[in-house]
């Protein structure tokens, strides 16, 4: 029964998994319903045109150039750049036009022939010398061809820092947010999917942990699976297009990226023998210092966040060296699930090492975690086969033990308790105090041998089945009952009256008396009763003492006969 309900107890989780990511659909279709409202008529099939030529570049020198969209620029802290270019005539954007602007770290203001139009931000930052990065939208006037489109761009970090200028957008506003939303899509989805995969993994340690013996490792996986999603999400252009600062969302993404090794470590410690403590209790401090210190000078204004990300990069190197080095060092022997898992790791570490080497080239993934995102994917979906494989392997090893403990307790003739259930229970009795109020019912088959030699055996197993079922049918709450040898049943009830237990025996032998006529086999009960007593000593000698009622009714019933 404890095995249904656990399989029931897994059913619910994934179902319950199932509502939250249709749930979780529904939001995000909801948002591009949102994001359609935002147009007056067919934005979605509208066109979008990149403003790529034509600008000219002014520094803060007053040196100009003409350059074409992207473009690296290499700003100082405080460099003010003027972009300005001619709007083109496009009488297909005549719903809504609008104009979408990217911006890294960076004040901006939009003029459109000589009229500002957008003042990014209104009032100075208050607790951080950046505003993160950022998509402006502009709406533009219809008569907006051929005007002069001028943007005026503070720079808001440090020197030599290289930003790349993307091109402007022109179109309408549902248009460009839902070619993003494609773009993200893949990231969305991964996002989904790990927040997904955290609650179930959670849900199923908190309603398996007792049963299956699950050690803290699968609420570490389901945190780290969590901390993924949130990171993989504030990657995403959704998550930029909601914000429309995008300081603190890059500041939740790099804090996520810190915080990560935190429950990985965890989870691997786990695996490990007591001996390497210390250096699990290393690679946390680490961790936690890295994470603390970063927000700590972040918010203080000492240094952007953004600017210590090789920090956070050494520190996931040096925890991932701790552990793998600590998993090859383990006992293969005594820990042999150890080296399962630094395999399962490998793609998580390899990707990261793609993308942190990628990046240090110059030459980042799209997203800047395209890697390591396929990575910790892969060690997720693997973790959890291993834990829905070693789930299902107990599961089968309960049934397995059920079915044995069945073989052994239970009488395969009358699906009563058999002698060894009987033992087990006497055991149990005697181990504790006598409880008030136990009651015993000694009953045995009058004549089996007659009905054997007369009916033949199979009708002697057909009385033992009949005097089985009687038993169980008239049994009452709290009581249990064995079959003893071949004709001998005993009935242990707890807390009943003598008289209750006197009127019960009576009854036993009169329905079992009914259901032999009713079968043409003369079913005879021998019975005894009593309530245990102080007097009795122990449990043994209650038995015997109710026992041998049971032989003066036997008596008396064969004298009956004579």
């Amino acid at each position: 029964m404890d095995n249904d309900n656990s399989g029931q107890r897994l059913g619910r989780a994934l179902l319950i998994s199932i509502i939250i990511s249709l749930a979780l659909i529904a939001v995000m279709a909801a948002v591009i319903a949102k994001v359609d409202s935002c147009n007056d008529v067919h934005a979605f099939s509208e066109p979008v045109v990149q403003l790529t030529d034509g600008w000219t570049l002014t520094d803060s020198a007053g040196t100009t150039a003409d350059i074409s969209l992207p473009y690296k620029l290499y700003y100082g802290r405080d460099g003010v750049y003027t972009l300005q270019t001619a709007l083109p005539e496009y009488s297909e954007l005549i719903s809504s036009p609008a104009l979408q602007f990217y911006s890294s770290y960076t004040d901006v203001k939009i003029y459109l022939g000589g009229e500002l139009m957008l003042s990014y931000p209104n009032s100075a930052p208050t607790f951080t010398p950046g505003t993160g990065n950022t998509w402006q939208y502009v709406r533009l006037p219809s008569d907006y061809g051929g005007k002069t489109l001028k943007l005026e761009i503070r720079c808001q970090l440090g020197d030599s820092i290289e930003y790349n200028i993307k091109p402007l957008l022109l179109g309408a506003k549902g248009t460009m947010l839902s070619h993003a939303l494609s773009d993200s899509a893949l990231s969305l989805a991964v996002s989904v999917f790990m927040s997904i995969l955290g609650i179930l993994l959670a849900a199923m340690y908190f309603l398996l942990r007792r049963k299956l013996a699950l050690n803290r490792s699968t609420v570490y996986l389901a945190l780290f699976a969590a901390v993924f999603a949130a990171y993989v999400y504030c990657e995403s252009a959704l998550a930029r297009m909601l914000f429309a600062n995008g300081h603190m969302l890059y500041f939740c993404t790099l804090a996520l990226l810190a915080l990560m090794p935190l429950p990985l470590v965890g989870f691997f410690s786990c695996g490990l023998s007591k001996k390497y403590r210390y250096a699990t209790l290393f690679v946390s401090l680490l961790c936690v210092t890295n994470l603390f210190v970063q927000i700590m000078l972040h918010f203080m204004g000492v240094i952007n966040i953004r600017l210590m990300i090789p920090a956070t990069y050494w520190v996931i190197v040096v925890s991932a060296l701790v552990m793998i080095l600590c998993m090859l060092l383990a006992d293969r022997e005594n820990l042999p699930g150890v080296h399962v898992t630094l395999l399962t790791s490998l793609p998580m570490l390899l990707g990261g090492c793609a993308d942190i080497i990628l990046q240090s080239l110059g030459r980042p993934s799209f997203n800047n975690s395209l890697w390591f995102t396929l990575g910790v994917t892969m060690f997720l979906l693997l973790q959890f086969f291993v834990f829905l494989s070693s789930y299902f392997a107990l599961y089968r090893s309960a049934i397995q033990a059920g079915m044995l403990r069945e073989m052994a307790f239970v009488d395969s003739l009358t699906d009563i308790g058999n002698r060894n259930a009987y033992e087990q229970r006497l055991k149990e009795l005697g181990a504790a105090e006598t409880p008030e109020g136990l009651c015993c019912i000694v009953a045995d088959i009058n004549n089996l041998k007659y009905i054997n030699d007369t009916y033949g055996h199979l009708a002697g197993d057909r009385a033992i089945r009949l005097t089985g079922a009687v038993l169980d049918s008239l049994l009452p709450a709290g009581g249990t009952a064995f079959r003893t040898g071949g004709d001998e049943f005993v009935l242990l009830i707890d807390d009943m009256a003598e008289q209750d237990a006197a009127a019960l025996a009576a009854e036993i032998a009169r329905k079992a008396a009914q259901s032999g006529s009713e079968l043409s086999i003369p079913l005879v009960i021998a019975v005894g009763s009593g309530r245990y007593d102080r007097s009795d000593g122990n449990i043994q000698d209650f038995i015997r003492r109710i026992d041998t009622r049971m032989y003066q009714n036997k008596r008396s019933l064969k004298d009956a006969e004579v």
